[in-house]
């Protein structure tokens, strides 16, 4: 909604910014072209054309057009930062400081960053229906609000489940939690640059386990290896969008590109085979993940409960 709603209303103001930076250009050098003719032909009588008022205001103009086109090109380049930061605003951990985020620090980030974009397509005069899709869009706030308030819930209790002694608790909350959801975010990251700098905090967060003498160096290594695992577990609760269901949605927008409709049947079919046979690089199917056990074996099923053909 906001790639295709705020970004896709600027593509004609911007198109015509370049038009008239290019009609200005051709104003300005089809004046200086008419000097310079002017200047090699034979004097005429009279007084002389103001050349230098032409130029002056021919370059005037081209001045003008480039600050439009600047001014437009910095709102377009300003709305895609506050778009792209919709996508770090959902974690429940600041990606840029590594700090633990309330439900509360998620909600201030993401209503900020819409009164951003809404300022910005306000600034613009973009049409109405730019302002309806980033209301749209906005509507989901309490929905990713309430997904960090779940996330923060179930690391709570599986914290106080787990045999953690008090100071290995306050490193999971400081340490090794953060590290392990930037973790998944580096690995996310669309680009090299954005990998390296979030490593670079990994870093600097997970300071604390290489001082030579500090809680993290006294514990066994059988307590780290188990703390790391819980602090993967707990990253792992965290899903920072539909992750789950874009893979079977990718591969069903493929199969209708060339059938536009596919039967309810062969829908359902499709979704048992995404969630019961297809298998990641671990061997894991779907509804093994999801469900935390390995289900029965789908042909095996299918040949109990299928009547054989006449």
């Amino acid at each position: 909604e906001q790639c295709g709603g705020p970004l896709g209303a600027l593509r004609g103001p911007l198109r015509v910014a370049h038009e008239a930076l290019d009609a200005a250009h051709a104003a300005l050098d089809k004046i200086v072209a008419a000097h310079a003719a002017w200047k090699a032909a034979p004097r005429s009588p009279g007084r002389p054309p103001l050349w230098d008022d032409k130029v002056a205001h021919g370059t005037e103009l081209v001045a003008e057009a480039e600050g439009a086109l600047q001014r437009l090109l910095a709102q377009k380049a300003g709305l895609r930062e506050a778009i792209r930061n919709l996508g770090e605003a959902v974690w429940p951990i600041d990606l840029r400081t590594g700090e633990w985020l309330s439900s509360e620090g998620v909600r201030a980030r993401l209503e900020g960053i819409f009164d951003e974009i809404w300022q910005r397509a306000a600034e613009l005069g973009l049409p109405e229906r730019t302002i309806a899709s980033v209301t749209k869009a906005r509507r989901l706030v309490d929905l990713w609000v309430g997904t960090a308030a779940w996330w923060n819930r179930r690391v709570q209790a599986r914290l106080l489940a787990a045999p953690v002694a008090p100071e290995v608790q306050g490193l999971m909350h400081a340490v090794l939690i953060p590290a392990a959801l930037l973790d998944v975010a580096r690995r996310r990251a669309p680009t090299g640059m954005v990998r390296r700098a979030l490593g670079a905090l990994i870093e600097h967060v997970t300071a604390p386990l290489r001082e030579s003498g500090g809680v993290w160096s006294r514990l066994p290594e059988e307590t780290r290896r188990a703390a790391r695992a819980l602090a993967m577990e707990c990253a792992g609760m965290f899903q920072p969008s539909s992750s789950c269901v874009e893979g079977r949605n990718g591969y069903l927008s493929l199969r209708h590109h060339h059938l536009h409709a596919l039967p309810a049947p062969w829908l359902k079919t499709l979704t048992v085979l995404h969630n019961f046979v297809i298998r990641r690089g671990d061997g894991t199917t779907a509804a093994e993940r999801f469900f935390g056990r390995k289900p029965g074996d789908l042909f095996e099923h299918l040949v109990t409960v299928t009547p054989l053909p006449a």
